[in-house]
């Protein structure tokens, strides 16, 4: 077995963190109102930080790409960014990691903001370990832990945890602070493993007890149920056009440029964008080729599990369920998924 795999224990960690928030940002989830929120490490706090269970109410690509920033020195220097730390980020964020770094830092041009940023962070990741009723990443063929994407990853275990490397920038971490770590024994790993199948296994129970449609049957699903418009009107009907789902998706990426004038100084922003705004996909002139709003529903998911299947191999959704949980509108990802499989 590599040399891959350690126990820490929590007061270790968190002495681990200390160390790291003299030079670096760390954000951890905190429980409130029952739900994971992130919030800035606190040296000096006696809050019992929640690292494991599950998902964060803000996906990870608020800590890359702001909701608002300003980008007109992208040609110049960048100002120097501070490195930031995450902590206890989950699988389904680390997948949909691949479709922001496909938008920002693979695809020509570059945002040179999103990958400075990339480069700054550090992500110590966790296995989920509680179920949650709008998770379905199983059916996606997402596991509930992750196995790349990632520096250092935890995995509770009793009041420890089992962390496994998983970069350069992770090793050097443990290397820093060895004094930290204990070498994990190959049957802790094992039980480990197993761990994790147990609990694979409760979250698929969950799926096929709410009938969530799998990957296989959601191939091509959307597409041949493009031109049904009473379906995407149906599921339309009561959306709001708030763009609470593409705000809190992982994987959405759509912005706009503004520029501003104040006095003498002008500034351009990028704000995050939502396919569901009526004037999303407008332009000059007026004209909006999506000016039904069950047409940019329609997109939504034509995007995110067309498109980024052709592209990638790989459906822009993450089977985080934050979309559900979000909307006021009831909408639920899983039954519009149901519907277009109907349609085939």
């Amino acid at each position: 077995m590599k040399n891959n795999y350690y126990t820490i224990s929590k007061d270790n960690l968190y002495t681990l963190l200390r160390s790291l928030s003299e030079e670096s940002d760390i954000y951890i989830p905190v429980e409130k109102n029952d739900h994971l929120h992130y919030e800035k490490f606190d040296p000096e706090a006696k809050e019992d930080y929640v690292i494991d269970q599950i998902r964060s109410s803000e996906p990870a690509k608020s800590f890359f790409t702001s909701s608002r920033e300003r980008v007109d020195n992208a040609s110049g220097t960048l100002e120097k960014e501070r490195r930031q730390v995450l902590v206890g980020i989950k699988s389904c964020d680390i997948q949909s990691l691949k479709i922001q770094d496909f938008v920002f830092s693979q695809t020509e041009p570059r945002d040179p903001f999103y990958v400075k940023k990339r480069e700054e962070t550090t992500i110590i990741s966790c296995d989920c370990n509680k179920l949650w009723d709008s998770c379905f990443c199983v059916a996606l063929d997402i596991d509930p832990y992750p196995e790349k994407g990632f520096d250092l990853n935890l995995t509770k275990y009793g009041e420890d945890f089992i962390v496994e490397v998983g970069s350069d920038k992770g090793r050097k971490l443990v290397d820093d602070n060895k004094s930290l770590f204990s070498q994990a024994d190959e049957s802790k790993v094992k039980r480990r493993s197993t761990a994790r199948e147990s609990f694979k296994n409760s979250l698929k129970s969950q799926v096929r007890e709410r009938e969530t449609p799998q990957r296989d049957a959601i191939l091509g699903s959307v597409k041949k149920s493009y031109n049904d418009e009473k379906l995407w009107e149906h599921f339309a009907s009561t959306c709001i056009e708030c763009g609470g789902c593409n705000h809190c998706c992982p994987t959405c990426h759509c912005f706009f440029l503004s520029d501003e004038r104040k006095g003498g100084l002008k500034a351009r922003y990028k704000s995050w964008d939502a396919c569901l705004y009526s004037r999303f996909a407008m332009v000059a002139g007026g004209a909006n080729p999506r000016g039904h709003l069950y047409e940019r529903l329609r997109n939504r998911f034509d995007k995110k599990f067309e498109f980024f299947q052709n592209v990638l191999g790989i459906f822009a959704c993450t089977g985080c369920g934050r979309c559900t949980e979000v909307c006021p509108g009831k909408i639920d990802i899983r039954e519009v998924l149901k519907s277009t499989i109907k349609c085939k």
